[in-house]
């Protein structure tokens, strides 16, 4: 599964806040190719840190999209974190929002017959919640 935990944001004391991009379960891939979307009239994107060291992350504040390339020599069986990403909510009214997540790839690697394989996935976004 590709999720984020639930963000509550007291927007009293701050604006500023970190979502954590996540992959666990039974998770067993070593493509991903990740887009994910935020509402601007919500929140604006700041930054990206503490991206895993086989992930690319990039941030088109254009297009209110983050990209996620991650590659791995071998399958990956355990839980992920793909990278923090930090946000600034847009005003200090009560407001809540989540991060949209399209897959546009995904793949396992069979080492035997030596090519990719389709990975189900699912992916499970957690709410932003401003109050």
């Amino acid at each position: 599964a590709i999720y984020n935990d639930a963000v509550y944001l007291n927007t009293d004391e701050s604006t500023d806040f970190s979502v954590g991009v996540n992959i666990g379960g039974q998770a067993e891939f070593c493509i991903l190719d990740l887009e994910i979307e935020y509402d601007p009239k919500a929140i604006a994107f700041s930054s990206i840190e503490n991206a895993d060291a086989d992930a690319i992350c990039n941030c088109v504040t254009e297009e209110n999209k983050i990209y996620i390339s991650f590659v791995s020599t071998q399958n990956i069986d355990a839980e992920v974190k793909l990278c923090d990403i930090n946000f600034k909510a847009i005003g200090k009214e009560k407001n809540e929002t989540e991060l949209f997540y399209t897959v546009t790839d995904i793949a396992g690697w069979d080492a035997e017959e030596y090519q990719f394989y389709d990975v189900d996935f699912s992916v499970i976004p957690g709410r932003i919640v401003m109050y």
